[in-house]
């Protein structure tokens, strides 16, 4: 594990809160689409691969790099292996 976690949560390839609906593998990249109920809480994590997370409905609220912000549909989000980050 690289990043300093506040929860100690580190994930893997493939690994997602919230509810995996579709997930594929093609050479090194994992596609996978996850579902959060509304008000979830997912608390500081980070993941051993770089993360692109694009919101497709509805809105979210990001901690992340010492700042926080609201991306809503149709936001693009990267984060890099290793970088910690909390959603609500």
């Amino acid at each position: 594990m690289g990043a300093s976690i506040p929860d100690g949560q580190y994930y893997r390839d493939g690994q997602y809160y919230g509810e995996l609906c579709h997930s594929r593998r093609v050479a090194d990249v994992v596609f996978a689409e996850t579902r959060y109920a509304g008000g979830a809480f997912v608390p500081w994590h980070a993941h051993a691969s770089p993360l692109v997370c694009l919101v497709v409905r509805g809105a979210l609220e990001e901690r992340s790099r010492g700042r926080r912000r609201t991306p809503c549909t149709g936001t693009v989000l990267f984060h890099p292996h290793d970088e910690p980050h909390a959603w609500r």
